[in-house]
C-alpha cells in the first residue's frame, strides 16, 4: 500500500511579479506531482480547466500516464503556493513541464506558462520569467546530461535565451539541445 502526500516541494525559483507599475523579484515554488494521488491529479485537471482552451495540460496528463511505469518522468508545477502543497490551488498554478531523466540526455516533454503570463501578453502579465525559471531550474537540477526539447515553431526564440541550441543530430528544425 503506497502512502501519498500530494504535491512535494522541490525548491523555489525566482520570477517577477507585478508590483504597481513595476515588476519586482519574488520567490515561488517548484513542486513534483504524484500522479497516484487523487488530490494532485484534482489540480491537474482544475488548473487544466481554469486555463482553458489554450491549456496543454490534458497531454501532460496524458504524458505522465503513458510513462507512468518510468519513475524517471516528472509532472512539476511552479507556483505562488507557499505551503500546504497536498492540495494545490489551481488559481496560483503559475506553470507546469513534463520532463524525462533518460540514461543519455534528460528530455523537456511539455512545458507551459500560464496563458495569461505569456510574453506574447507583457502588457497585461501579472508575473513574467515563469518559463525560463523553469527551465533554468532543470538545468541546475539536471546538469550532468544534455536536455532536450522538440520546440514549437513560436517557442524557439524562448528555448535559444536559456541556451538551448539547434541539434545537427536530429536533422528538424525544431529539435533543439542544451549542454551538448
Amino acid at each position: 500500500m503506497k502512502i501519498s502526500f500530494g504535491a512535494r516541494y522541490i525548491n523555489s525559483i525566482p520570477v517577477l511579479k507585478k508590483v504597481g507599475s513595476d515588476y519586482k523579484k519574488q520567490e515561488i515554488s517548484f513542486v513534483e506531482l504524484d500522479m497516484e494521488d487523487a488530490r494532485d491529479m484534482n489540480s491537474l485537471n482544475k488548473t487544466n480547466d481554469k486555463w482553458g482552451e489554450e491549456s496543454y495540460l490534458s497531454i501532460a496528463k496524458e504524458c505522465m500516464e503513458q510513462g507512468a511505469k518510468d519513475a524517471k518522468r516528472h509532472l512539476y508545477m511552479a507556483t505562488e503556493q507557499a505551503d500546504s502543497f497536498e492540495c494545490l490551488d489551481e488559481k496560483k498554478v503559475l506553470g507546469a513541464v513534463v520532463f524525462d531523466e533518460g540514461k543519455r540526455e534528460n528530455h523537456i516533454e511539455l512545458l507551459q506558462v500560464e496563458p495569461n503570463n505569456l510574453a506574447r501578453n507583457t502588457k497585461s502579465a501579472k508575473w513574467r520569467r515563469v518559463g525560463t525559471s523553469i527551465v533554468n531550474n532543470l538545468q541546475q537540477m539536471f546538469s550532468a546530461k544534455p536536455m532536450t526539447v522538440f520546440s514549437a515553431g513560436d517557442a524557439i526564440g524562448f528555448y535559444k535565451k536559456t541556451g538551448f541550441v539547434e541539434d545537427n543530430d536530429k536533422k528538424s528544425g525544431l529539435a533543439y539541445v542544451w549542454n551538448a
